[in-house]
Order: structure tokens, then sequence, then C-alpha cells
């Protein structure tokens, strides 16, 4: 199908299109209209109305018929792209949606295709795949025999990877690029690592984290490690361990709104370049926690005992990754019941304890007493 603008075509009124998206897709079995009321199309209802591109029935038309061919007739799979997706109605199947749908199904297969544009109709849309040509295919395969070639990756790993390349462009980038960001890599790790254990984590870290291995050497690669290796004052074997221990998820913090101030963030805590060194290398995991996250737990430990998130950072870094309510909290409560001590609070979030605890920094002794009462009558 080939929807091309008709300049003696009409303009379709929001009306009019809504009528007929509604009207194909009404399920006259499915009395409660699960998903085909008037809130699921919302989304396409805001864009019909809003959007300064004018469309023709023949363009929704088309787009619609070629939705239910390529999604292999499977109506609440098209649905779904056109509730949560509206702008696709805007594009032209043989120039833009054509080859990305074969794009993706390359990817993905036949069998999972409609599945995937199920769970995230936005494919269709990602950035930079619309307009793919023949020749991107031939691209891809190119990519494809260089990465098992150079990383000896398995057929395992080489469909794991293509699962998540829809995103990260994998199978977009070029030879020559993909050559300079593994031996960007390889460089930083060859102070400590063979060969032969620096090739098995490459091909381990681009199967995780592909998006790194997408990224610019010079914008992003590079001046991330030099700031980690600056900031925490890293030896070379240093860095490369982090490195290493990571899987290279660390090169994928931004270092202006990720690293620097959750480095500072846990340079101020805990007081020295050493520590900090140690915190980061036991655990590299911890600089992928939001600052909220950090902070909250943080304030919590020190509401337990004055230096004991300190104590944590420096001794089981770790601790602050667990979750709180299916972690930190149930462990706090078992100890307190052995050691026989008052449990930590569960009224409200962790937010609402750190706010009790400084306001009683400030009270009298009658108020300090009431809080006590309150926070006993708070635990479980």
């Amino acid at each position: 199908n080939n929807n091309n603008n008709n300049n003696e075509e009409p303009a379709a009124t929001p009306k009019e299109i809504l009528k007929f998206l509604t009207t194909r897709y009404h399920d006259p079995n499915n009395d409660s209209g699960t998903n085909n009321t008037n809130s699921n199309w919302n989304k396409t209802r805001n864009y019909v109305y809003r959007t300064p591109k004018k469309l023709t029935m023949s363009q929704v038309e088309t787009v619609v018929q070629f939705l239910e061919e390529e999604l292999l007739s499977d109506a609440d799979a098209a649905r779904t792209v056109l509730q949560s997706s509206p702008r696709i109605l805007q594009k032209n199947t043989t120039t833009y949606l054509a080859p990305t749908v074969r794009f993706l199904q390359s990817l993905y297969g036949p069998s999972l295709f409609a599945e995937a544009i199920r769970r995230n109709p936005n494919l269709l849309l990602v950035n930079g795949l619309g307009g793919i040509n023949y020749y991107s295919y031939e691209k891809a395969a190119r990519v494809e025999d260089y990465l098992i070639q150079e990383l000896n990756l398995s057929p395992g790993a080489i469909a794991k990877l293509k699962q998540k390349s829809a995103h990260s462009y994998v199978f977009s980038k070029s030879i020559p690029t993909l050559e300079e960001t593994l031996s960007f890599l390889r460089t930083v790790l060859q102070t400590n690592y063979n060969p032969q254990q620096i090739t098995t984590w490459l091909s381990k870290s681009l199967v995780a984290y592909p998006q790194v291995f997408c990224l610019s050497v010079e914008s992003n690669l590079q001046p991330s490690i030099q700031f980690l290796q600056d900031y925490c004052r890293f030896s070379d074997e240093q860095l490369a361990s982090l490195l290493y221990k990571s899987g290279g998820s660390i090169l994928g913090l931004s270092v202006s709104d990720n690293l620097e101030p959750k480095l500072e963030f846990l340079q101020t805590l805990l007081g020295t370049t050493v520590s900090l060194q140690k915190c980061i290398l036991r655990h590299s995991s911890i600089l992928g926690l939001s600052l909220s996250n950090l902070q909250k737990k943080v304030d919590y430990f020190h509401w337990i005992g004055e230096d004991l998130a300190a104590r944590m950072a420096r001794s089981c870094p770790a601790v602050y990754s667990l979750s709180w309510n299916e972690n930190l909290y149930p462990t706090l409560l078992f100890l307190s019941k052995i050691w026989g001590v008052d449990a930590p609070p569960v009224d409200g979030t962790i937010t609402a304890i750190i706010d009790d605890d400084v306001d009683s920094c400030h009270g009298t002794e009658d108020e300090e007493e009431e809080k006590k009462k309150k926070k006993k009558k708070s635990t479980r």
C-alpha cells in the first residue's frame, strides 16, 4: 500500500476519523467494551483534534489496513498501536512503516513481532528506524558477522542482543565505529586482564548493556572514564577493576546528571577519597541508585545511629541497593525483636520518619517524650 498524498481529497474531520476507528474496532461480543471505551481512545482523540497535519480518510484507512496485515490480523495489537501511538496515522506506509516493520521483524522474528508491538506500541515510531532501506539489512548482517567473529558471540547471545537492539541501534552502527568502541574498552581493561578475559567481558557487556556500545567514545565514554579517574583518583588498575565489575553499566551514566552529584554526595558522607574509592570499587551499582533513594536511606540510617550510614557505605555499600520494603525493613524489624529494642517506625514513608527526627532535635524535653510515645505506638 502506498498512501501518497492526494491533493484533491479533502481532509477528514476529527469526528470522521474517530468514528471510523471506534466502529472498526468495536467488538459486538464484548458488552463491557473494555478495549473500546472512550477513555482508551483519549490519546487518539487529542491527537486528531490538535495535530496541525491534516489527515485524509484514505491515509487513515491505508495505515489501519497496513497495521492489520503486518500484525498477523491481530486486531487487538493494531488497536493498541492506534490508541497508544496515534502519530502513526500520519506515517507513509511505503517509505516509513514498511521498512521499519521489515527491520523489526528481522530482529524479533515473525512469531514474536506482534507480541513485541503489543507490549511496546511505540516501537513502530522509534526515531531512526523509519526509512531504512534494503541495504540496511545487509549492513545489519555485516555487523552481526563482525560481532560473532570479533567477540565469539553465540547464536543465543545474538538473539538476546537483537531483542534489545531496536532501542540500542547496535546493528545500525558502522563497523569502524564499533571497532573504535571495542578498542577503547580494551585499552582501559588491559592493565588488569588478559585478552581472553576482555573478549568474554565485552561479549557479556554487549548483550547486557548494548546502549553503552552505541555511545560516542569522544563525547561519552572517554569523558566518563576521565571524570571517574580524576574525581576518585583511581589508578589505571583500579579503573579497570571498576569497569570490569560494573559490567560496563557505569559508562551509561551521565557525568553531569548522575555521576558528579552522586559522587559529591558519597564524598560528603564518607569524608575521604580512600573511603570513596573503596565504596565504589566494592559496589559500583550504588551509582545507579537515584539521589533521593540514597538520601532517604542515609537519613534513616542516621535515625538509627549517628555514624551508621557512613559505616554501611564503607564496609557494606551493597546494603544501599536493597529494597526497603522487601529487604531492609523486614531485617530491621527481625533484629529489633531479637535484640529487644524498639522496632523501626512504620507509620508513613521514610521521609516522614526523617521529618519527625529532625523536628525532635529542636524540641523541649516534654516534646521529646511525646514523640517517643508516638514512635512506640507506631511499631508493629
